[in-house]
C-alpha cells in the first residue's frame, strides 16, 4: 500500500527527477511489460495503402481524397490526448495541406510530400524542444507508457539524448524521402521510402526501449546502495 501511494505521485519534480519510483526486485517480465504497443498504431499504413489502390483504378485525385478520408478516420480510431494528440494533429494538418496541393496540381507526388515535410516538421520540434529544456521524446514516452513515469522525470538525462537521436533520425530519413520521390514514381517511392523509414524507427525503437530500461535498472540498484547505506 505504501508503495502503490508512492506510485500515485508522478514522477516529475522540478528538476526533471522522479517522483515515486520502485525499490523492489527487478524483474525483466515487468520491465518488458512497460513498453507494450497499441496495436492501432498498425492502422497508419492505411492511407497510403488505400491512396495507391485508388489511384491505379480511379485516378490520382480520387485517390488522394480517399486517401485524406482513411487519414481522417485513421486519426480519429488513433485519437489521444496530450502531447501526442497535438502531434496527431499536426500531422494530419500536414496531410491535409499535401492533399489539397495534390488534388489542385493533380499530383501524386505533392500528396507524397507530406512524409518528408513532417519528418522535418518534426525534427524541428524535437531540437526546439531540446533548447528550451523540455525534451520532447521524454513527454512522449511517458504518455505512452505511464509505468516509465514511476521511475524518470520528463527532463532525465537520457532523455535529452533520445531526442537528439530522434531529431537527426528524421531529418535523415526526410533527406533520404526527398531524394527518393524526385527519382521513382508514387509506387516506387512508397516502397522505398517504408524500407528507409521502418528499418531506422524499429532500431530506434529497440535503441529507446533499452537505453530506457538500462537508465531505470541503474536508478533502481543506486537508490537501493543509498538505503542500505543509510541503515548501515
Amino acid at each position: 500500500m505504501r508503495q502503490e501511494s508512492r506510485y500515485a505521485s508522478e514522477a516529475g519534480q522540478p528538476d526533471g527527477s522522479p517522483g515515486g519510483v520502485d525499490d523492489g526486485p527487478i524483474r525483466p517480465p515487468a520491465m518488458a511489460a512497460m513498453f507494450e504497443i497499441n496495436p492501432m498504431i498498425f492502422l497508419m499504413v492505411l492511407p497510403v495503402g488505400v491512396f495507391l489502390l485508388l489511384r491505379e483504378v480511379w485516378g490520382t485525385q480520387p485517390g488522394i481524397a480517399v486517401g485524406l478520408i482513411a487519414s481522417v478516420i485513421v486519426f480519429r480510431l488513433n485519437r489521444q490526448r496530450g502531447v501526442i494528440g497535438w502531434l496527431a494533429v499536426l500531422g494530419l494538418v500536414i496531410v491535409a495541406a499535401a492533399s489539397i496541393v495534390g488534388l489542385v496540381l493533380d499530383s501524386d507526388k505533392a500528396y507524397l510530400a507530406n512524409d518528408p515535410v513532417s519528418d522535418f516538421v518534426v525534427g524541428v520540434l524535437f531540437l526546439g524542444s531540446l533548447a528550451i529544456g523540455k525534451p520532447l521524446i521524454g513527454l512522449v514516452i511517458r504518455e505512452m507508457f505511464p509505468r516509465v513515469r514511476e521511475h524518470l522525470g520528463p527532463g532525465d538525462r537520457v532523455f535529452f539524448w533520445l531526442t537528439l537521436i530522434f531529431a537527426l533520425q528524421n531529418f535523415a530519413v526526410g533527406a533520404a524521402r526527398v531524394a527518393l520521390l524526385q527519382e521513382f514514381d508514387a509506387g516506387e517511392y512508397v516502397l522505398w521510402s517504408r524500407a528507409v523509414s521502418w528499418p531506422a524507427g524499429f532500431a530506434l525503437f529497440l535503441l529507446t526501449g533499452w537505453a530506457i530500461s538500462r537508465t531505470i535498472r541503474r536508478r533502481i540498484l543506486e537508490r537501493r546502495d543509498l538505503r542500505v547505506g543509510a541503515e548501515g
